[in-house]
């Protein structure tokens, strides 16, 4: 028969060493000790807790473990340990105190034992400060992020590869009117207008093929009502994130957008086809008189193109030098806000010799931009009233000259 392995003395003096409970308990990497269930004093430790805690083993074993707990934290101690507990026992966290007064959170589990003939308590505490600081940052980054995706005006949706929707945000709700995640589990492409499928299809394509790769789009989705609805949407591949595995979609409803733009094209379509239809002769001009734009029955009363004329003043196309000043100066009040309405200025222009003309008595129209003010008859980007020459019409006249009326009222920009 083999000799019986002898049973380690868990009562023997630790620093004696060798045994293998006293070379476990001594090199065990997590701090470790024993402390007597009665007076809580600390009866010995290991070499991690001594480095960990910055006591020495001697200092260890002057002090009970509500030594190192802050003040406000020993009444639960106490009651933790003064009732029945299980031979084995999971304690959770608890705060700790280092000798440099720092604070640490320690994951605790205990055992009970009998050491040196007294009721104790094996503890093993595990710093788990990096841990607890490290996940407490996660759930505060995710509530800020919940916090965004709820309250945010864009939507935001995590698509499968094949379309099929995992997420949706809570804006949904005012974007589409549907209740959220009521799509979930189905193809978003059940929604998309019929004539926006096939090339939305094809952007989608594109973008699984390349990891990380965004497109940039505009199409039609339909809401709970039916009614179509313009969105203006990235796609972004993230599937190959191992927290995302998805193609997140952010968009937003542009629909009143589109059809403002849409109106706006109308009507400069609309009255562009006035100012190049009308019988009169139509400038546009800046404050300083430089011809931006005429309309060709305006260039042929004056005898130019109207390229030509866009290299010209309204002054060196068509007015005396006498006549100049005075309209330069009423142009100029029209620019610094005068008054609508007054009385008409006469005064002679001059035609290019290829041709003579009479000017009939127009009004003057001012349009304020930020970035640019003009004079106009009518201006086809104007969306207020505005200042310029207005109609000017061929009617002949003496000695080779011709007279105009040049006066300041209101008309519709263009």
């Amino acid at each position: 028969m083999s000799p019986r392995k002898k049973t380690p003395d868990v009562n023997a003096p630790l620093e004696a060493g060798g045994d293998g409970f006293g070379l476990l308990f001594r090199s065990h990497p997590i701090p470790m000790w024993i402390y007597d269930l009665e007076t809580l004093a600390f009866l010995e430790v290991n070499h991690a807790a001594v480095e960990k805690y910055g006591y020495t083993r001697g200092e260890f074993l002057g002090l009970t473990i509500k030594d190192i707990r802050p003040t406000e934290d020993v009444p639960r101690l106490l009651e933790n340990t003064g009732g029945t507990r299980p031979p084995l026992q999971y304690s959770g966290e608890w705060r700790h105190r280092l000798k440099s007064g720092a604070l640490i959170d320690a994951e605790i589990t205990s055992h009970t034992i009998e050491f040196n003939g007294r009721a104790c308590a094996l503890v093993m505490a595990r710093d788990v400060t990096k841990e607890k600081r490290t996940k407490e940052a996660v759930q505060a980054s995710e509530k800020r992020f919940r916090a965004l995706i709820q309250n945010g005006l864009d939507n935001i949706s995590l698509l499968a590869a094949d379309g099929t929707l995992l997420w949706e945000s809570p804006a949904v709700q005012s974007t589409l009117n549907y209740e959220t995640d009521q799509f979930v589990g189905r193809n978003i492409f059940e929604i998309m207008h019929p004539d926006d499928l096939g090339w939305t299809g094809e952007a989608f394509q594109k973008v699984l093929q390349e990891p990380g790769s965004s497109r940039h789009e505009s199409f039609r989705l339909r809401n709970s009502k039916g009614e179509w609805r313009w969105v203006e949407a990235i796609a972004t591949n993230m599937l190959h994130e191992p927290h995302i595995e998805a193609v997140v979609i952010n968009y937003r409803d542009v629909t009143e957008r589109r059809r403002a733009e849409e109106a706006r094209k109308e009507a400069e379509i609309h009255y562009r086809s006035l100012f190049e239809q009308m019988h009169d002769g139509i400038f546009i001009m800046s404050l300083d008189g430089r011809i931006v734009n005429a309309n060709q029955r305006g260039a042929d009363m004056l005898g130019y193109t109207i390229e030509e004329l866009r290299e010209l003043s309204i002054f060196e196309a068509s007015m005396q030098p006498e006549a100049s000043r005075e309209v330069t100066r009423r142009t100029q009040a029209c620019g610094g806000g005068a008054q609508r309405g007054g009385n008409p200025l006469s005064f002679v222009v001059r035609a290019n010799a290829r041709r003579h003309l009479h000017h009939e008595p127009g009004r003057a129209h001012h349009e304020r931009q930020p970035a640019r003010r003009r004079h106009a008859g009518i201006h086809h980007r104007g969306t207020a009233n505005a200042y310029g020459f207005r109609g000017i019409r061929a009617t002949g006249g003496k000695q080779g000259g011709a007279r105009t009326a040049f006066e300041r009222g209101t008309h519709p920009a263009v």
